[in-house]
């Protein structure tokens, strides 16, 4: 636990501070008072990183969902304010009866311990405030430009990540151990995850040369484009997979089981940014096989039913992918897109102009000579 005077905003009579002070708006200083902060020059790490550092291994930093969006490492204002107050202040309310406390005030704070609970709420919203002005946290959501610290239910992440936060996940393991595994002993999430890890590697071996002249669509495509081939023989596979999956279970309540899995499949490769095989099981959903089993799709829960149509609206052909496309330029990388937009864009640059351009001029052109 870090001491309160260490980051506790400083009093005029106090010793320099160790946190950022808020500069003022304007480029002067007020006379009388401090200058803006700056970094200390000396490699001891500063009160700031120090409470970072406590925040990231604390229990309040969980993956978050926002809709489709699972956000890595996130906490809310709340959260944060309550922990800081509960670890960081080293504050304890509990009486000790080694020293003539009570036993029976256990659990009553007096006035004055709410006030100093208070105060140090206060206390933690101020550095908070700073930790969000000089960027070490951000708003999860990206889009607020406020530089003011919310202590509500607004979801926070750290503004970069350290090596050790990009660590592999562990794997998740089926509960059942390691014989006998079927597809619904899996979990969506570990299924998405080897998913995604095969398509990269799919995708790492096409070179642009086997995007040239439509060499996947010839008769020789297994020479001209050898590696295209295979990412979309990959497609095809997955897609009837899905449905074979479906289509082979004899039990209603096994077949509801198997599809709202698919379901969160393809929601944790939208989180993954693995369009491509986002793609692929929507699209094996949405064989005719599938969809006409009606008692299926009628068990199926509300919550997997509207995430299925959400998904299905986002990877709709009309206006030309116009929502996936919208969504893929604006994330970041990386990600594996729809390999079969990329075709098609290909296929009518290539079919609507001509293969050459005639340099010399028309015969009829007049000589201006």
């Amino acid at each position: 636990r870090l001491p309160l005077s260490s980051l506790s905003a400083p009093s005029a009579s106090s010793s320099p501070a160790l946190l950022p002070q808020p500069s003022p708006r304007s480029g002067t200083v007020a006379a009388g008072s401090s200058p803006s902060w700056s970094p200390p020059s000396t490699s001891q790490p500063s009160a700031l990183e120090i409470l970072a550092a406590l925040i990231r291994s604390s229990d309040i930093i969980k993956d978050r969902k926002k809709g489709l969006r699972t956000v890595r490492n996130a906490f809310s204002g709340k959260e944060l304010l309550d922990w800081m107050v509960s670890n960081v202040y080293n504050v304890s309310h509990a009486p000790n009866p080694g020293l003539g406390g009570s036993s029976s005030s256990v659990g009553s704070p007096s006035i004055e311990d709410e006030r100093e609970r208070k105060s140090m709420r206060e206390q933690a919203h101020l550095i908070c405030d700073i930790m969000l002005r000089e960027g070490i946290i951000k708003q999860a959501s990206g889009s607020s430009k406020s530089l003011r610290f919310k202590d509500k239910s607004s979801l926070y992440c750290f503004a970069s990540y350290t090596e050790e936060d990009a660590q592999l996940p562990p794997s998740i393991l089926p509960k059942s151990g390691h014989q006998n595994i079927g597809f619904i002993d899996c979990h969506p999430i570990e299924i998405a995850r080897q998913l995604t890890l095969i398509e990269q590697e799919l995708y790492q071996h096409v070179t642009p040369d086997e995007l040239a002249h439509q060499g996947w669509s010839k008769a020789d495509a297994q020479t001209r484009s050898p590696h295209l081939s295979a990412l979309i023989q990959r497609f095809n596979q997955v897609s009837y997979w899905v449905a074979t999956e479906l289509v082979l279970t004899p039990n209603l309540k096994e077949r509801v089981s198997v599809l709202k899995r698919f379901i969160a499949i393809a929601e944790e490769c939208h989180r993954l940014q693995n369009w491509n095989t986002l793609f692929e099981i929507v699209i094996g959903l949405s064989i005719g096989a599938v969809q006409r089993l009606k008692r299926t799709w009628a068990a199926l829960p509300r919550q997997s039913v509207e995430l299925f149509a959400t998904l299905s609206d986002f990877t709709s052909p009309s206006q030309n992918y116009a929502k996936y496309r919208k969504c893929l330029a604006a994330s970041p990388l990386p990600s594996l897109p729809y390999i079969s937009i990329y075709l098609r864009d290909l296929t009518f640059i290539e079919d609507g102009n001509k293969d050459y351009i005639e340099l010399d001029p028309p015969e009829n052109a007049e000589d201006d000579g």
